[in-house]
């Protein structure tokens, strides 16, 4: 598969760079990290902006969002190795749903593999992006509860 990563035309913007942040201490050997896709495989993981608060990634309804930490199973994701996706815990049905961002915002959508559910993390950058290039950033570039997130 070739990589498709391209920067947005912001670089090295804050409001795009995100730390992984396992919610275990040790890492979980048996499941194996995926150096291609930058994800631990089946390893909870919160998403936490490096910008302003740190808030999170979550979800309102099904829409990507920065919230403070809140303790919900909404707040907690993993990679899947077998769909190449990033699974929700929290919505729906847990681990049915996949991190998905065809147009300008994020949402959790049933895991369908396409381009647009599947997501790299760059450890340099700290950015997260698609398979089209688009880098997850927060709207208006604003450190806000509830700021959508998107590209």
């Amino acid at each position: 598969m070739r990589n498709t990563y391209r920067e947005n035309k912001k670089v090295d913007e804050d409001y795009q760079k995100w730390d992984i942040v396992y919610t275990d201490d040790m890492p979980d050997q048996s499941k194996g990290y995926n150096a291609l896709w930058g994800w631990h495989i089946n390893r909870e993981f919160h998403i936490v902006s490096e910008f302003g608060e740190n808030r999170m990634l979550d979800l309102v309804s099904n829409r990507g969002v920065i919230k403070t930490r809140n303790h919900r199973d909404t707040q907690i994701w993993r990679f899947d190795m077998t769909y190449r996706t990033l699974k929700n815990k929290g919505y729906s049905t847990a681990w049915s749903h996949s991190l998905d961002m065809r147009n300008k915002w994020t949402y959790v959508y049933g895991t369908g593999s396409q381009w647009h559910q599947l997501f790299r993390y760059n450890k340099q950058t700290k950015q997260i992006y698609n398979q089209n290039g688009k880098v997850l950033d927060i709207q208006d570039n604003k450190d806000q509860e509830g700021a959508y997130v998107g590209t």
